[in-house]
Parts: structure tokens; C-alpha cells; sequence
């Protein structure tokens, strides 16, 4: 049987039911009024008291003066008739918030100031039983733990963008004072919810800044409209670098900029700047990469050759260079550890690859990174690839 339940236990159970429901509460005035919180408080038995009667006496006053205590007369042959609290009957959400303690009623104010901001910002008089209702409800416990400025410019931001055209629009033009790059990136979680739960896109709806990529043309014939110009360094937007008129008989594909930037001038081959994992879907929209002989030389670790298995599944005749096991031993002295290495399956690396994979993992997951390798090898095992 459960002992008596002191005023200090209730409260922390109150403050667990308050925070479990908080956003409900708050988000529905009628589940805020309809809010209960009952608890049984077990007083002593006349054994127990007649063990130790201070004890008794003291939990008993503990619960004087406290709302919601129900007492119940205890008539017992030994000790007489007794007034003990029985049970701890709490309604509406303010009144267990209350009980509850100083943070909780804390977080129950905060939480009705949020929801009164939500319904200004979005334009809305009701947000029960509505998908933003529930969303901002399920978010609430998230708003309260950011200082009350950003919780309030997380609503206005997302209200804004909920109930104005913001097509074609860049964030910088938000007519929102703390609105900046770097402050979204920290609570774009949080405001793309809410726009999703308020217009159901399942973005900001802002324009962002298009991908871009660097290219060098290492044989100017091979791009004969940006040599007339002087151009061989090109870095543009993809849809610009997709028009233009380039016949390259090889695209590299680089993963490292310095790298790509020391290349010489290479008969018939365009440098590509490639993009980490994402260097597939990327380039898949260059159309003259299809007509080309493509060529990938990425880091010799287990995330390079991840990148080099996801990038055959958009360019699946791609060949690797510099990704070989002989050049791997030939340069032991240069190895690393990998920190964080990749456990994927990678099903499209040749046997050659696989092999590569094999023995970095079986020396401890090391990795030997692109722009270690000796300039003199780089050139020759180009010169070689080309040439096959």
C-alpha cells in the first residue's frame, strides 16, 4: 500500500501532468477548463500515527491552507477522532499550473501569451481542432525553451510568410527586424513546421540562392564562345552552366577546389567542381556531361567512395581515377584517420574500388585525402586515365 503523499511529491506529479499537456491546454480553452488533476493522498493509518504521531501531525499541516485538499474525520479507538486530507482534487489548467509550482505557472503563462501571439501573427481567431492549432501545440514545449524574443519572431516570421505572397522573394527582403540568415538557420525547424501546418507547402516559400558550380576549361576549344571571351574559371548558377555550348570529350569531376584550380591544361577536358554526396543530382542537370566521358577523383576514404557510389547512380559508365589500391600503399606514409566513417553498402564500386574499401577499413577506417597525393603522381595517373 502507498504511504501518504506529501504536498512536494503532488506538485512534482502536477508539474508532470502540466507538462505533458501544456500545449493542448493552451492551444484549447475548453481542454484548459476541462483539465483535472486527482490524486488519493494516503493518510496514515491509526497504527502508523499511533508510531509516530509528530510525524503524522506535520503531513497533515503540510497540506493546511492548500486548495483543492479534501479532509475526511477519522474516528479511531486509540487516538481519538482525527481531520486528515484524503484527496487532492485540482480543475482548469491555471489552478494545477499554480499548484504545481513557480516555473510551471511560469510556463503555463508563457505558453497563453504564445498562443494569443500565434493567433495574431496567423490572422486566426480559433486554432482548436485545427492543424496549425495542433501543430503549435506540439511545438510549444520547443518555443518555451528559446528566449521569449525568438519564440515571438519564430511565430511572426511564420505568420508572415503564411499570409503574405512571398514568391521570388529572398529572406533579407522580410520586413521582420532579427530576421537574418544566420537566425533561421537555427530556428528553421520550427518556423517551416508552422508554415506547413498554415499553408500546407512544405517550404518557407522564399527563393533561395541557386546552386552554383565551378568549372575550368581545360582545353579552350573545348568551350570556344568562353575562350573568345577569355574565360577558362567559370563558376555560374547550374541552369546558366547547362546552357552554354561545351563539347568536351572528358569531364573530371573534382572533389576538392584546389585541387580543381592546379589542374593543367588537359586536350579535350573539362573540370568539374564536384559537391559531396550531392555531386549526382547536381551535375545530372549539365546536359553536355552526357555526351562526355566522365572521369571521378574523389577522396580515398570511406565517404569518397560513398560520394563515387552515389554518383553512378545519376552516371552509372563513370570511371575513377586516382581511387586505386596502388595508390593508396604507394603513399602509407600520408594516411589518416577517418573520424567519422562511412558504413554504407556500396554496391556500384568495381572489384578494383571495393578493394580500396576493403583495406582502409581493415588498417582501422584510415583515409588518405585528395590533396595530399604528390603533384608528380596526380599528373601521371591523369595522364594514364586519359590516355586508357
Amino acid at each position: 500500500m502507498s504511504g501518504p503523499v506529501a504536498p512536494d511529491d503532488a506538485r512534482e506529479r502536477a508539474a508532470k501532468l502540466a507538462r505533458r499537456n501544456l500545449g493542448d491546454w493552451a492551444v484549447s480553452p475548453a481542454a484548459a477548463e476541462a483539465a483535472r488533476f486527482e490524486l488519493p493522498l494516503h493518510p496514515p493509518t491509526e497504527r502508523a500515527v499511533l508510531a509516530d504521531q509528530s510525524a503524522a501531525r506535520s503531513w497533515a499541516d503540510a497540506w493546511r491552507g492548500i486548495d483543492g485538499v479534501q479532509w475526511d474525520d477519522r474516528k479511531w479507538s486509540r487516538v481519538g477522532t482525527q481531520s486528515v486530507p484524503i484527496r487532492l482534487d485540482l480543475a482548469t489548467a491555471t489552478v494545477i499550473s499554480r499548484f504545481a509550482g513557480r516555473a510551471t505557472s511560469g510556463d503555463w503563462a508563457r505558453a497563453l501569451e504564445l498562443v494569443a501571439a500565434a493567433r495574431e501573427a496567423f490572422s486566426v481567431e480559433d486554432l482548436e481542432n485545427t492543424e496549425l492549432g495542433r501543430t503549435m501545440a506540439s511545438k510549444l514545449p520547443a518555443l518555451l525553451k528559446l528566449p521569449a524574443t525568438d519564440a515571438r519572431l519564430c511565430l511572426g516570421l511564420a505568420g508572415w510568410l503564411s499570409t503574405h505572397d512571398v514568391s521570388g522573394m529572398y529572406l533579407r527582403q522580410v520586413p521582420l527586424p532579427g530576421v537574418d540568415t544566420k537566425w533561421l538557420g537555427k530556428h528553421r525547424g520550427l518556423v517551416t513546421a508552422l508554415v506547413r501546418a498554415a499553408t500546407r507547402r512544405d517550404d518557407l516559400g522564399l527563393a533561395s540562392a541557386p546552386e552554383r558550380t565551378r568549372v575550368r576549361i581545360l582545353d579552350p576549344a573545348a568551350a570556344p564562345a568562353l575562350a573568345a571571351l577569355g574565360l577558362t574559371d567559370v563558376e555560374a548558377p547550374l541552369d546558366e552552366l547547362a546552357s552554354l555550348r561545351i563539347t568536351a570529350s572528358v569531364v573530371l569531376v573534382v572533389e576538392n577546389r584546389e585541387t580543381l584550380l592546379a589542374l593543367p591544361l588537359l586536350p579535350g577536358v573539362v573540370a568539374v567542381e564536384g559537391h559531396g554526396y550531392g555531386a549526382g543530382p547536381r551535375l545530372a542537370a549539365l546536359p553536355w556531361m552526357s555526351s562526355a566521358r566522365v572521369l571521378y577523383w574523389g577522396d580515398l576514404d570511406s565517404h569518397g567512395l560513398a560520394i563515387l557510389d552515389q554518383f553512378r547512380s545519376r552516371f552509372p559508365e563513370a570511371e575513377s581515377v586516382l581511387m586505386d589500391v596502388g595508390t593508396l600503399e604507394a603513399h602509407r606514409t600520408l594516411w589518416v584517420p577517418e573520424p567519422s566513417p562511412s558504413a554504407a553498402s556500396m554496391p556500384r564500386l568495381s572489384p578494383l574500388e571495393s578493394e580500396s574499401l576493403a583495406l582502409l577499413r581493415s588498417t582501422g577506417d584510415m583515409r588518405l585525402e585528395q590533396e595530399r597525393i604528390p603533384w608528380p603522381w596526380v599528373l601521371s595517373g591523369l595522364g594514364a586515365a586519359l590516355a586508357s
